[in-house]
């Protein structure tokens, strides 16, 4: 008898350590459901309390259709997208991962709103400096209390663009919960970790898809940025191009001996400082008060 003792013991730790694991498991697919329904709910409230009052009142606050479109984006396909969601995985919460990776394909409607959320924000900031009943709309809705559906519950409205942001960052929010939840899955659960790695990789691709599509907007603006801050450039030169991505920018110390036209005369730069900006197919230098330098192609590069 006394050899069956470590043996029970064993046991006993493995069962409570596969309770432990189940205890855990069924909190995060708690988590993935509760977070989607508090997701949801953000945004109707960026809906109802932002996006249709300003659609109602453009002249009012002087503004006009298309400003609310491009702060907007495709907000109401996402809305439509997450209802959907949430009712699914609020039926069958074991089922959280593969409901997530049923929808994945709709998650495409992420890499459009990516694609004008930068816009969106300057566009608001712009229309905030223009108008003071425009400043003084967002500063009221952002102080007041909200009430959704049937709901009695009131709910006090975040500022605008704690709202916005929440759509860029829903993506990586499901993975971490997913990876979460693989690794409290247990290895014998195969049909379980392979529904959990089925939608990672669903919504990794979407995510990756996403982060592109910001680096490229960010890269565009930067270099929207640049180009209209250079000085004697030339004409026929251009900064921004289809597909073409600012990888590194940096200061340096030019050592090469150049020159740039300016009334038939050229200008020595060995040993000046300034700046140089490596693109997906070009490299830009131009010095500290921003004249432009010169610029060179190269071959197509990834960093």
């Amino acid at each position: 008898f006394r050899n069956d003792v470590p043996l029970m013991g064993l046991s006993l730790c493995r069962g409570k350590a596969s309770a432990v694991m189940a205890d855990r498991r069924s909190r995060i697919l708690m988590e993935i459901v509760t977070s989607e329904k508090k997701y949801l709910t953000c945004l109707r409230l960026l809906e109802t309390g932002y996006k249709i009052p300003m659609e109602r009142m453009t002249r009012k606050l002087g503004i006009k259709q298309a400003d609310v479109s491009a702060i907007f984006g495709n907000l109401t396909a996402i809305i439509d997208l997450h209802t959907m969601i949430c009712r699914e995985m609020e039926k069958n919460l074991q089922e959280s991962p593969k409901i997530l990776a049923k929808h994945s394909s709709f998650f495409l409607v992420y890499v459009e709103f990516s694609n004008t959320y930068l816009v969106g924000i300057r566009r608001l900031q712009t229309l905030q400096k223009k108008s003071k009943k425009f400043r003084e709309f967002l500063a009221t809705s952002a102080t007041s209390r909200m009430t959704l559906g049937s709901t009695k519950k009131s709910t006090q409205l975040l500022d605008i663009s704690s709202y916005l942001i929440m759509p860029i960052q829903r993506l990586p929010r499901y993975e971490l919960l997913l990876r979460e939840l693989l690794s409290h899955t247990p290895g014998s659960s195969t049909s379980q970790r392979r529904d959990i790695e089925a939608a990672l990789v669903a919504v990794g691709s979407a995510a990756s898809k996403l982060n592109e599509t910001k680096r490229s907007a960010e890269s565009s603006e930067r270099l929207g940025a640049v180009y209209k801050t250079l000085k004697h450039k030339p004409k026929e030169f251009k900064l921004l191009a289809p597909g073409r991505v600012l990888l590194h920018e940096s200061p340096v110390t030019l050592t090469c001996k150049t020159f740039r036209k300016k009334k038939n005369s050229s200008v020595e730069i060995v040993g000046k400082s300034g700046y140089l900006f490596l693109c997906s197919d070009i490299m830009v230098l131009f010095d500290t008060d921003n004249v432009y330098l010169g610029h060179t192609a190269v071959e197509n590069v990834n960093c």
